[in-house]
């Protein structure tokens, strides 16, 4: 059953996830939570100041958006480590997800978040809210996900992310082939970098093959 700790943490998770999609709303609140007690626990972050509530509007507060901006965090990046390291089902993955959430302190999220790669993106495409290991770019753990051009050479890498720093690269990768999910093996790092997909073989600009982020594989004899 959910506790009403979770129950705070859902309610504030939604009202930031219904705020990004500009649907937010007691209705549309209520009918994404659909738990017992929902409004009492509505009415008692409004009362700590954590909500503002005006008949159907609903607005996070700015200490409500800084404990939401966590829950979501910890959700999005529970779910990458769940999809990207443990190789969960994807139909475990929200639910699992959802449940490690509440477990995850800021602490621990940078070092999720190092661990990962500092990932833009949950698996579903949902922005994961950065944080001050994003910025500072902090090293003390070694990344398990790594760019495309740190992969050893006559390594496979299962492609994580790209986080293109021009969008339009997204979908000229995207046409290549290179999506996340899909395996590749590097074959060479100069003049240019150099992938093997299955019988095909790339060539890539480095500054382009750093935008791909990686789960590197064994090293081949």
């Amino acid at each position: 059953m959910t506790t009403l700790h979770d129950l705070r943490e859902e309610l504030l998770e939604h009202a930031w996830t219904l705020e990004e999609q500009e649907a937010l709303s007691m209705k549309a609140l209520l009918e994404t939570v659909q738990a017992e007690g929902a409004e009492q626990e509505i009415t008692r972050l409004k009362g700590e100041g954590l909500l503002k509530v005006d008949g159907e509007r609903v607005e996070l507060t700015p200490q409500g958006r800084t404990q939401a901006r966590h829950v979501v965090r910890a959700n999005r990046l529970a779910s990458r480590l769940l999809t990207d390291l443990l190789e969960l089902a994807p139909s475990l993955v929200e639910s699992q997800a959802c449940r490690l959430e509440h477990a995850i302190s800021p602490l621990l999220a940078d070092s999720l978040c190092t661990l990962l790669g500092h990932p833009p993106t949950a698996p579903d495409g949902a922005m994961i809210p950065r944080g001050a290991c994003c910025e500072s770019a902090r090293t003390e753990i070694t990344p398990a996900v790594h760019p495309l051009t740190e992969l050893e050479l006559g390594a496979d890498g299962r492609i994580t992310f790209i986080r293109p720093r021009f969008p339009e690269r997204l979908s000229q990768l995207s046409s290549l082939g290179l999506i996340p999910g899909v395996s590749v093996r590097l074959t060479q790092r100069q003049p240019s970098v150099v992938l093997a997909m299955g019988e095909s073989t790339l060539a890539l600009d480095r500054d382009v093959a750093r935008d791909i982020f990686v789960k590197p594989g064994r090293a081949q004899d």
